[in-house]
């Protein structure tokens, strides 16, 4: 079998090549991270304002009790700011482990190659600056709904028609 020899004559177009197809995979990469973190945050955001919600009637007794409007929202903004903070902080070890199990362990057995793995501390601190803001997206909702009236909690006697 005889192989024919290839001659390339232009290694600069053929580099311009390789770079624009580089250009826009990096480009898709952080689109896609981009995307991830926006659905990261609203889940984030839904659940955080979902756990607060169902105790709001609790944080309104913190009212009753002698805490001023300004106290109380203070506590809401400290409590959802640690758990969305706290949320992140945690997160981050599993998924630099998730990380290292696809580049180092999935990648090499399907496709019989592995890249060096780098970890971006940048990219953390957007991590934990998104977190303070679902936090304090997450106050900031809570805030609203306390400033509406009052209303009592059904509770398990009430939706059943009376005393038992």
């Amino acid at each position: 079998m005889q192989v024919e020899t290839v001659t390339v004559r232009n290694n600069e177009r053929i580099r311009e090549l390789a770079d624009t197809v580089f250009d826009q995979t990096f480009l898709l990469t952080r689109a896609m991270t981009v995307l991830t973190l926006i659905l990261a945050a609203a889940a984030l955001l839904i659940m955080g304002w979902v756990f607060f919600s169902t105790r709001v009637w609790y944080y309104r007794l913190l009212a009753v009790w002698g805490l001023r409007d300004r106290e109380v929202a203070g506590q809401m903004v400290r409590l959802a700011v640690s758990l969305t903070i706290g949320i992140a902080v945690l997160a981050l070890p599993l998924g630099i482990w998730l990380t290292w199990v696809l580049v180092h362990r999935i990648n090499p057995l399907a496709f019989g190659w592995s890249l060096p793995m780098a970890v971006y501390p940048e990219f953390w601190v957007e991590l934990i600056g998104l977190s303070l803001m679902v936090g304090l997206s997450i106050a900031a909702l809570m805030r609203r709904q306390l400033q509406q009236p009052a209303t009592m909690p059904a509770s398990a006697s009430s939706l059943a028609g009376g005393d038992r």
